[in-house]
């Protein structure tokens, strides 16, 4: 997973918090076993299973991109579970090319979407019922939100803070 593509969103929503002087934000970072995973920059995440956070409606999955995330598309285990848990989400997203995973799911199937530039193309042919959008830093659509890239899911985030609180 790129480090930024998970910590960029995750800062802004508990600068969130200490803005708006509560938790609104609850930010548990999750992968599919739990435990420790490698970021691109050496840095270990350290996260819970993902089928014990305990979604619901008022919550967001993020799915955060980087180079893992192809051979991550082939794992059905994965996106199974990520089926799982956006069924039991309000609020889905993706930065970066995390929304290659979201369209392994089928999440983007009929939706418009965009990730980054370099990959755009790729997306549009592994999701041909997805329309991608090359030039927005973000897409909402309905309840499924991507990022273009990396610092782009920081503009996401931002987004969805001054949606939820104005």
């Amino acid at each position: 997973v790129k480090l930024l593509d998970v910590t960029g969103p995750l800062q802004v929503f508990q600068d969130a918090n200490t803005f708006l002087g509560r938790t609104a934000y609850s930010t548990p970072i999750a992968s599919y076993y739990g435990g420790p995973v490698e970021t691109d920059a050496g840095v270990l995440l350290n996260t819970r299973r993902l089928a014990g956070i305990g979604l619901d409606e008022d919550d967001t999955l993020m799915i955060a991109g980087g180079a893992g995330v192809f051979p991550a598309c082939r794992d059905a285990r994965l996106v199974q579970a990520i089926q799982k848990s956006a069924e039991k989400s309000g609020r889905i997203a993706s930065t970066c090319t995390g929304a290659f995973l979201l369209g392994a799911a089928g999440l983007l199937e009929g939706k418009r979407a965009v990730t980054h530039w370099r990959h755009c193309e790729r997306l549009a042919e592994d999701c041909p019922g997805t329309e991608v959008d090359p030039d927005p830093i973000f897409v909402e659509d309905g309840r499924v939100w991507t990022s273009a890239g990396v610092t782009a899911g920081i503009d996401l985030a931002l987004a969805m803070v001054e949606r939820d609180h104005g």
